[in-house]
């Protein structure tokens, strides 16, 4: 039981700390249409 519990636990662990890179490999992959899409001044690249 107590093998069990900590599997899971480690389990738990392990999908927390890949959380942040699976959304930094989806904003990677999804760059050019997050910046054609969402982008308030794309039309203003002078702007900072």
């Amino acid at each position: 039981m107590k093998q069990l519990l900590a599997g899971i636990i480690i389990l738990a662990i392990l999908c927390h700390s890949m959380s942040f890179a699976v959304v930094f490999v989806s904003f990677k992959i999804n760059q050019d249409y997050i910046a054609k899409t969402f982008c308030i001044n794309r039309d203003n690249p002078e702007s900072n």
